[in-house]
């Protein structure tokens, strides 16, 4: 299980470093993975983006999850357009918020049948950015406000809504 992990952490750093702080156009994403009680799963979310100025860009997000469940699996398909604001707080914090639209396609795989769902949300995304030296930051999001299809208005924070990232420019 640790092998996992340091692969995935250094996957991870590999895919986050196509990052370009920088530049105009920039590229990246993540790779997630857990396990817990039997139950794991993985992603991959790749991520392009075009910064406007120091504090507008705008990109995508489109990915892949899987979750192992003990019942049933689940293949999630994310599409998600993002118009992002950043403050310079100082030399050591960049604040941001993403409004984004999220699309998802479900697919849910029991034993005996399979069924789909197409949930969708849209809002306001917090983070953080802490720069760790030369181009490289160390990012933080959690919970989001806005509306979902399948919740109405709210502000959701949960373990499932955390995003920890580092970005090394080149």
């Amino acid at each position: 299980m640790k092998k996992f992990f340091k692969i995935l952490v250094v996957l991870s750093m590999l895919f986050a470093a196509g990052h370009n702080l920088s530049a105009q156009w920039y590229y990246g994403g993540g790779i997630a993975g857990g396990f817990y009680l039997g139950r794991g799963g993985i992603g991959f979310v790749p991520e392009i983006g075009y910064r406007f100025t120091p504090h507008l860009s705008a990109g995508a997000q489109a990915g892949y999850i899987y979750d192992n469940g003990k019942s049933y699996n689940t293949h999630r398909i994310i599409a998600s357009p993002y118009l992002r604001a950043q403050y310079v707080v100082g030399r050591f914090l960049h604040l941001y918020a993403d409004l984004f639209a999220q699309y998802n396609h479900l697919t849910y795989k029991y034993p005996d049948h399979t069924t789909t769902a197409e949930p969708f949300k849209t809002g306001l995304a917090p983070g953080l950015a802490i720069p760790m030296g030369g181009r490289s930051y160390f990012t933080a999001r959690i919970g989001y406000l806005g509306y979902s299809n399948y919740g109405g208005w709210d502000y959701h924070i949960s373990s499932s809504d955390v995003y920890l990232g580092f970005a090394i420019g080149f």
